[in-house]
């Protein structure tokens, strides 16, 4: 029988077409984001993180990639994550995950907790986190809202993690407060929909009596531009120094923070730094213009969740938990200056543990 090359070229047409569509319908994802690594076909338990935004570029995101990376080293634990993954193709990319046994799964991004709730009620046997900024704590939440209060059962499915972020200014405000020699300070709060600033006030004038404060904020006309932002960030300061602002508490990222910085160089305002859902970058302290920073620890919200095994957690954490705190440059103040600190974090910590068992 003579071989027909025509029907040899189609029947490896036809074995390639099999082999693509196999490929993709098992681990379509790695497309979806940048960083992607996905293990196609998994019928076991791991840690997945689906998110909004890109980790290049979004502080948080950044730093759960590297908690997830970290566990991944150190543990048999199996982890993946997708970044940049918006709209409709969020429930199918959390969808997918759930069905290829990844549990449980994180989910960032206020766009995408619809999407984390109905995967949350259509896979019971798989448990889903929505990742909140912002917790409550003074009637307002981050840009993921706060948590649902309706009794659907995707909502009372879905867990929760999130920082304590209303400490965290407080506690800013305060030591603003204490090292203003202007007794003018300011919050610079560059996240959006991410609400701190009446603790801010509220720290800062229950630490002197007298002080000026104010909070400003980008109007974010282009989200998808960080040189916007940049710019915008330096207007803002310039504003707040032209007013005699001489302490000035900054949420933003890394570039954002060191832009600042070295615009401040000189001109006699010293910058209390805070990058969200992570320390910021030791070498911004060399120059002193950096007087302190706050650290917020993912991984410590990660571990509460990996430990519970059960749909609906609710983890939240702060000071007391050891989660998040503020760091002081050596010799920024005095002994009793740093007592009053101390003092108002210890009162604040209190208040977080309350605030957490009265969710």
């Amino acid at each position: 029988m003579r071989f027909n090359p025509i029907i040899g070229f189609l029947f490896a047409v036809v074995v390639l077409l099999i082999w693509l569509y196999q490929g993709f319908s098992g681990s379509g994802q790695e497309s979806v984001g940048s960083g992607s690594k996905v293990r196609s076909g998994l019928a076991l338990e791991g840690l997945a993180l689906v998110a909004e935004g890109d980790r290049h570029r979004d502080g948080a995101v950044s730093a759960l990639v590297s908690v997830l990376e970290t566990l991944e080293s150190k543990t048999e634990l199996p982890v993946t994550y997708l970044d940049r993954v918006t709209g409709e193709e969020a429930a199918q990319v959390i969808g997918r995950l759930a069905r290829q046994g990844w549990s449980p799964i994180l989910v960032e991004g206020a766009g995408q907790r619809a999407a984390a709730e109905a995967v949350a009620e259509a896979r019971p046997d798989s448990r889903v986190a929505f990742i909140e900024t912002g917790v409550p704590g003074e009637g307002v939440t981050g840009r993921a809202t706060g948590r649902a209060t309706g009794r659907a059962t995707g909502r009372e499915r879905l867990s929760t993690l999130g920082f304590r972020d209303w400490e965290l200014g407080a506690l800013g405000g305060v030591a603003t407060a204490l090292t203003s020699q202007a007794a003018r300070v300011a919050f610079l709060d560059m996240e959006p929909g991410v609400a701190a600033g009446q603790s801010f006030e509220k720290g800062a004038r229950s630490a002197v009596e007298g002080i000026q404060t104010q909070v400003v904020r980008p109007r974010h006309t282009d989200p998808d531009s960080a040189a916007d932002h940049r710019e915008e960030a330096l207007a803002l300061l310039e504003g707040l120094l032209a007013q005699g602002v001489d302490r000035i508490l900054v949420r933003a990222g890394d570039p954002i923070i060191g832009a600042l910085a070295e615009r401040v160089l000189g001109r006699g305002a010293r910058l209390v730094v805070w990058r969200p859902w992570g320390g910021s970058d030791p070498h911004l302290w060399g120059d002193g213009v950096v007087i302190g920073r706050m650290v917020q620890r993912p991984e410590r919200l990660v571990a509460a969740l990996l430990d519970s095994k059960h749909p609906g957690t609710a983890v939240t954490q702060g000071l007391a938990e050891g989660a998040q705190d503020l760091e002081i440059l050596d010799g920024v103040l005095d002994g009793p200056e740093m007592d009053r600190l101390n003092a108002y974090r210890d009162g604040l910590a209190r208040e977080g543990v309350k605030a957490r068992d009265d969710q």
